[in-house]
């Protein structure tokens, strides 16, 4: 089944590889990163908070959640959040 295959696939992904393609790949620096890669390694390796990523917002932030397996829902913080 597709939904099979595609656990498969994030199995075989390296987290970061996986947060790396949810994250909007502007390297803006807005989450004191030197870029998108070096904040998805962050992340998946618990150095960086997944609100970081100002551009992204709470719906990245949301994602990044799903994608690591943290639970909860956004919070008023996440939409409060100003872009850059």
């Amino acid at each position: 089944s597709n939904k099979a295959r595609l656990r498969a696939m994030s199995e075989a992904t390296p987290l970061a590889d996986q947060v790396l393609a949810r994250l909007p790949r502007t390297d803006c620096g807005a989450c004191s990163e030197a870029g998108c890669a070096p904040y998805a390694a962050a992340v998946a390796s618990g150095h960086a908070a997944l609100t970081a990523c100002t551009p992204g917002g709470a719906l990245l932030t949301q994602t990044l959640r799903r994608v690591l397996g943290e639970p909860g829902e956004p919070t008023l913080a996440d939409f409060l959040t100003p872009l850059p």
